[in-house]
């Protein structure tokens, strides 16, 4: 989009914009589409928003790019999120995943990490803009962008409700907080927020870990069984392989959960006795019915391996 001179000129500004709107909508609706089905192949399904930057908006960056170079206006940066994606994941460790993702499927042309040095009015911890390339294919409806790429953000859930709530508090109302007290409370909400982020991420990784120690755990009661009937029907003793063995420490003062990873994870390595004394604390550790009878089950399992 030209200007006019050294000065900008509005009405030629929103003319090109007006007569290229529907192209930009046009190029974004098909990025977003060849976007969501890479995510999805990456083994990924994230909620997606899209915009297109109004004139409103266009016209007011520009004019501060605008003022920032007036002593060189041909120097005047270009505005690169014209065209924008929203990548919205429930988890912090999705985002970089979904990263390589993107840069291993298009031409990415500048990566930033907007939580790298952020302040209070900015949310306290990661929020990745990465600039990917038009296609070129798309490039003949792309008549009127400064520079031909898009602009992907990737957030968190949470990153996004604060991004929204800070966009209505601070940038629509053109409020700009100066007394300490306010900031603070600005401060604490980032770091509560950023908070919460990392205790789902957590309490997803320790799922995951869980997961694969109970996955192991069916494995090796399978292949016990198949053992003792290879042994039964040949006469040979075919050794089950056996996994390196965790440590044998066992700290009382461990959540229910920790505990009980760690007596699968014993139990998955064959240690038996270690696996039964933590069966046996977790039992006498809580009063729930349902967690006792599934902790007999495996424990007798134990006793019987």
């Amino acid at each position: 989009m030209a200007e006019s001179g050294t000065q900008l000129n509005r009405k030629e500004l929103e003319k090109i914009y007006d007569a290229n709107y529907s192209n930009y909508e046009r190029i974004l609706a098909d990025i977003v589409v060849d976007v969501q089905k890479k995510i999805r192949e990456c083994g990924f399904n994230p909620s997606i928003k899209t915009r297109v930057k109004s004139f409103k908006s266009y016209f007011a960056k520009k004019l501060k790019l605008y003022r920032q170079a007036h002593a060189n206006p041909q120097a005047m940066l270009p505005i690169t999120d014209f065209l924008g994606i929203r990548i919205i994941t429930p988890f912090m460790g999705d985002i970089a995943k979904i990263l390589t993702c993107i840069k291993e499927n298009f031409i990415v042309e500048e990566i930033e990490d907007k939580g790298a040095s952020h302040s209070f009015r900015e949310f306290g911890y990661e929020s990745i803009h990465v600039l990917i390339r038009i296609p070129d294919q798309f490039l003949p409806f792309a008549e009127g962008l400064e520079t031909p790429v898009c602009e992907i953000q990737l957030r968190t859930i949470l990153q996004d409700a604060w991004a929204e709530v800070e966009h209505e508090l601070i940038y629509k109302s053109e409020f700009s907080p100066t007394d300490e007290p306010l900031k603070r409370k600005l401060a604490s909400l980032n770091a509560m927020l950023s908070l919460s982020d990392m205790l789902f991420q957590e309490l997803r990784d320790y799922q995951h870990a869980l997961a694969i120690e109970l996955s192991k755990r069916r494995d090796s009661f399978i292949t016990s069984i198949e053992t003792i009937i290879d042994k039964e029907f040949t006469g040979k003793y075919i050794k089950p392989e056996v996994e390196e063995n965790p440590d044998e420490d066992f700290v009382y003062s461990e959540s229910l959960d920790e505990m009980l990873l760690h007596a699968l994870n014993a139990h998955n390595a064959k240690k038996y006795d270690v696996a039964i004394r933590m069966y046996t604390h977790i039992i006498e550790a809580t009063s729930r019915k349902d967690i006792q009878a599934l902790i007999y089950k495996h424990r007798g399992m134990a006793y019987f391996s």
